[in-house]
């Protein structure tokens, strides 16, 4: 029979049949891949992997079990075969079959006593040889004086039929028919056994066409399946390219055939389809989109104007979306399926491009007649002239602008009201044309009229005159001071007084020496009219006032001297200069370091 074969005997027959898990023609068998035959025993959550004549099942991972998905009643005990029976598990159910030696229907199994006649066939045993029937067998014994001979060596007796195998057995031999005849070894006729007419005398399953054959059986594989003997598993026609389907119709794989259906938007019989044109059918486009037809499909737009999938469209808001395209200067104004857009006032144009309208120009502006026109981007303003006073489009008459004090002259300026406008003239003592008006100073130019005996002091708008020491008078007019006749001179009490212009001298008389004078220290006894910022020196008979540094005058009138202004600051150039009373400071200003005079 072959390795991965059996031999099995049947009703005094002899055949050589594949082990389980294998397939072919004894002695030419070859493993089956359970795990490629759909359907097998392990569970949709368990791996199939093949062995040499069988299978395994292992659970998947997070997965426990035997990795089965049916009952093994050949393990578990719940077959009902017989104790003298061989059970084989199929799927979803199993096969009892008495062992060789024993007949029956695998539930019931009886020992055949091969010793004996009453099965229709004769004993094996040589006529020179004892028959013993055992449970399941027999022996054959050679009678005493005789030796086995080996009857079914080429050459010798037997009683084997042609169309029978013989086995050699101690004391006799056994005659088998071989696979296809009937007998019982010594006699086998032609008549084959049609193994297809019981489903239990062949191995084809379902998916099998079972020809029966002399002596043997074939198994076919029924269209639409695909395999060897009796394993026939699907052919997914969709998988491998065969099935007939249109390119626009899905392929649904059957058991042993398959069904093809037109996709969405075709209609046929799946083997040929057609594009169903939807738009002039029933659709769900929109009343306010366009229907598109595609292959084997269809698109709904939406309108200009809408927004939406097609199947529901809402208008756009381009004002408030910001897509409109008006002119930054007109108004737009949203309407269904659209907007319009309106120039502003003070503008023309189609909404689109908008250009400002000179009013002033044209003659639209509502300006008074005593206004005066100005166009503005948009618009236009009406000013009242010079004169007139009112919101430009009505405009009332003369106005005094001096008493209502609109007008813009320099306070060192007199205002003067003209029909429809005023004058400013700068006041006497200053110059300039009324609007801005500066201090002349008379002292400097020469215009003061102050005595050639006086000193010329200049103030705000006018100066003053002041007669020098030695003289009297308003300073417009300065007469000499006799001190000697009006008791103010200083002379001593035995010294002649002598007038002069502006001033006197003291001579001692004859028997007397000296300056002649009667000395007065008035700078020591207070009496001295110098200013707090002077200093006063005595001289023979009179005093002197000089203003301190950082003041100027005569020394009885002394002012500050503003060094920051007057550029006499000696401040470093990266230094802030600041006034004081009498002096100033310098300090460096941000980013520099230093005395302020010289600053880093």
């Amino acid at each position: 029979c072959g390795n991965n074969s059996k031999c099995r005997t049947f009703l005094g027959n002899v055949s050589c049949q594949c082990l389980d898990g294998f397939i072919g023609n004894p002695p030419n068998c070859t493993d089956i891949d359970e795990c490629s035959i759909k359907p097998n025993k392990c569970h949709h959550n368990a791996t199939c992997s093949n062995t040499d004549g069988n299978y395994t099942c292992t659970c998947k991972p997070g997965y426990s079990g035997n990795g089965l998905n049916y009952i093994n009643e050949c393990s578990n005990g719940t077959a009902k075969c017989h104790h003298n029976a061989t059970c084989r598990n199929t799927i979803g159910n199993y096969i009892c079959t008495c062992k060789p030696g024993y007949s029956g229907n695998g539930y019931n199994c009886a020992d055949v006593n091969e010793c004996a006649n009453q099965y229709g066939f004769s004993d094996d045993c040589h006529p020179n040889a004892t028959c013993t029937n055992t449970n399941g067998g027999h022996n054959c014994t050679c009678k005493p004086g005789f030796n086995d001979v080996n009857e079914c060596d080429p050459g010798s007796a037997h009683r084997c039929h042609p169309n029978a195998t013989c086995t050699n057995t101690h004391g006799g031999h056994n005659c088998v028919c071989k696979t296809g005849f009937i007998g019982d070894g010594k006699n086998c006729t032609g008549k084959y056994i049609d193994e297809c007419a019981e489903a239990s005398a062949n191995k084809c399953d379902s998916n099998n066409t079972c020809k029966n054959t002399p002596g043997g059986y074939n198994c076919t594989c029924k269209p639409g399946y695909y395999g060897h003997a009796s394993y026939c598993r699907d052919i997914d026609e969709c998988s491998i390219g065969t099935a007939k389907c249109h390119h626009n119709a899905t392929c649904n794989n059957t058991d042993g055939n398959y069904s093809c259906t037109c996709k969405p938007g075709y209609s046929g019989n799946g083997l040929n389809c057609t594009d169903i044109d939807e738009c002039s059918t029933n659709n769900s486009c929109s009343m306010k989109s366009k229907c598109s037809n595609l292959v084997g499909s269809y698109k709904c737009i939406c309108n200009s104007g809408y927004t939406g999938n097609g199947h529901t469209c809402k208008d756009i808001d381009e004002c408030r979306t910001k897509s409109a395209k008006c002119h930054h200067n007109a108004t737009c104004s949203n309407t269904v399926g659209n907007y319009t857009c309106t120039c502003k006032p003070g503008y023309s144009g189609n909404g689109y491009d908008c250009t400002d309208i000179d009013e002033c120009i044209n003659g639209t502006a509502i300006c008074h007649h005593n206004a005066t026109c100005r166009n503005t981007i948009g618009n236009y303003t009406c000013t009242c002239k010079p004169g007139y006073s009112g919101n430009g489009m009505n405009c009332a008459g003369n106005i005094d602008e001096c008493r209502s004090k609109s007008a813009k002259c320099h306070p060192n300026a007199k205002c003067n009201n003209t029909n429809g406008n005023y004058t400013c003239t700068c006041k006497p003592g200053y110059s300039g044309n009324g609007f801005n008006c500066q201090d002349i100073d008379e002292c400097s130019i020469g215009t003061a009229k102050c005595h050639h005996n006086a000193t010329c002091k200049n103030t705000d708008g006018k100066y003053i005159c002041t007669c020098k020491p030695g003289y009297s008078g308003d300073g417009f007019n300065c007469t000499d001071i006799d001190e000697c006749s009006n008791g103010t001179a200083k002379c001593h009490h035995n010294a002649t007084c002598k007038n002069t212009d502006g001033n006197y001298t003291c001579t001692c008389k004859p028997g007397y020496s000296g300056n002649g004078l009667n000395y007065i220290k008035e700078c020591s006894i207070g009496t001295a009219n110098c200013h707090h910022n002077a200093t006063c020196s005595n001289t023979a008979g009179k005093y002197i006032c000089t203003c301190k540094p950082g003041y100027s005058g005569n020394g009885l009138n002394c002012t500050d001297i503003n060094e920051c202004s007057n550029g006499t600051a000696k401040c470093h150039h990266n230094a802030t200069c600041s006034n004081t009373d009498g002096n100033y400071t310098c300090t460096c200003k941000a980013g520099y370091s230093g005395n302020g005079f010289n600053c880093a």
